[in-house]
């Protein structure tokens, strides 16, 4: 007599419960460069502040480059006439070095992976839509605040 056996049940990948779990180990990305090793986090808040004055214009670079599906050595050049400055704050920032030290390195091809490591680890800055509507959100609670109140408050 045989008898089958039902299959076990895959079990299910809860994928929300992995990212946040990622999200709150924040493991590091190892990068040598520069002739150190460097962890690449996810930034927190004071190194998200001082990278922003370098997102919007290498994000430009970095989105053209994607939706015009240039080759590596146009992105290249593009990020060198364009966005040279913002990768080098980028990656200072990341590696905690100063934007002056970097620029006297040598290691082009390490600078170019450590900001990749970095554009990785804060994708969800950067690239996530669900983190756009929540900014979108924030800044129209802060619209609606400053218009509401902006007039009730004289500064001398």
């Amino acid at each position: 007599m045989s008898t089958k056996t039902k299959a076990e049940p895959k079990p299910k990948v809860d994928t929300e419960a992995q990212s946040t779990t990622e999200e709150v180990m924040n493991d590091p990305v190892l990068v040598e460069a520069f002739g150190r090793k460097y962890q690449i986090r996810r930034f927190n808040v004071g190194q998200l502040l001082r990278a922003a004055p370098y997102l919007s214009p290498l994000s430009y670079v970095l989105i053209s480059a994607v939706e015009n599906k240039v080759d590596t050595g146009t992105l290249v050049a593009r990020i060198l006439a364009t966005a040279g400055e913002p990768v080098v704050g980028l990656v200072s920032v990341a590696i905690s070095e100063p934007a002056e030290w970097i620029e006297e390195q040598d290691d082009s091809i390490g600078a170019l992976e450590l900001l990749t490591a970095t554009v990785e680890k804060n994708a969800r800055y950067f690239f996530d839509s669900a983190n756009a509507e929540r900014i979108k959100a924030a800044f129209a609670r802060l619209q609606s605040i400053t218009q509401t109140h902006g007039g009730a408050i004289s500064i001398p």
